[in-house]
């Protein structure tokens, strides 16, 4: 964010909500990789896990 000319000022609550955000995201991935997995009867989460339309 700070190295982003068009940023003048950022909020001191912004990058702790970002990083709580960051969080969720990375939490919901798993848990989707994991059912993803354990739907196909396996124990390894694989690389294409995580995006299993794709």
């Amino acid at each position: 964010m700070k190295a982003d000319e068009d940023v003048r000022m950022i909020s001191a609550e912004v990058p702790v909500i970002f990083a709580r955000e960051c969080e969720m995201f990375i939490l919901e991935l798993t848990l989707r990789s994991c059912n993803h997995t354990e739907e196909n009867k396996r124990r390894t989460i694989r690389k294409n896990d995580g995006c299993a339309g794709c």
